[in-house]
């Protein structure tokens, strides 16, 4: 869960860092279907993973988003891009820094189809953002997330 107190910020220790690609086109955005076998399987999310030692937070981000659905971003998407973050995530288990990044998908092009690594993900779809809002089936925070980023989106 997002930590908000102070109070639990002095006991957190992120094991690791974490990105994740709000990618929108239009008033839709992209939402993977996790692996059964993932943490969290057959649970919704949009692409995102670890980050890699050395690697850097925009690094991440474009080889997670590539890894897990085979698009690419254009240099002019990813200009245009935004970050919300770090968050501080703390799970039963660990803590962990989530950089939550927003991109727009050209309106003027179709939307990208992904092509889905079988091994981390089962489905995707292109979801109406109020559609996704209301969804029981999210990995924990994701519907916080996608609210934030959503209402910035909006607002910029």
């Amino acid at each position: 869960m997002i930590i908000k107190s102070l109070e639990d910020l002095f006991n957190f220790k992120p094991k690791f860092a974490v990105v994740g690609c709000y990618l929108f086109y239009g008033k839709l955005v992209l939402m993977l279907k996790r692996h059964p076998l993932k943490p969290y399987g057959g649970l919704w999310c949009v692409p995102g993973g670890k980050m890699d030692s050395g690697e850097s937070i925009i690094q991440a981000l474009n080889r997670e988003l590539a890894e897990e659905t085979g698009i690419v971003l254009p240099a002019d998407i990813s200009s245009r891009m935004y970050c919300l973050g770090p968050r501080f995530v703390r799970y039963p288990d660990y803590d962990f820094l989530y950089f939550t990044f927003s991109a727009e998908w050209p309106k003027d092009q179709e939307s990208p189809l992904p092509l889905l690594n079988q091994r981390e993900h089962t489905e995707w779809r292109w979801l109406p953002v109020a559609d996704a809002l209301k969804r029981s089936d999210l990995v924990p925070d994701e519907a916080e997330c996608l609210q934030e980023v959503w209402q910035r989106r909006l607002l910029s």
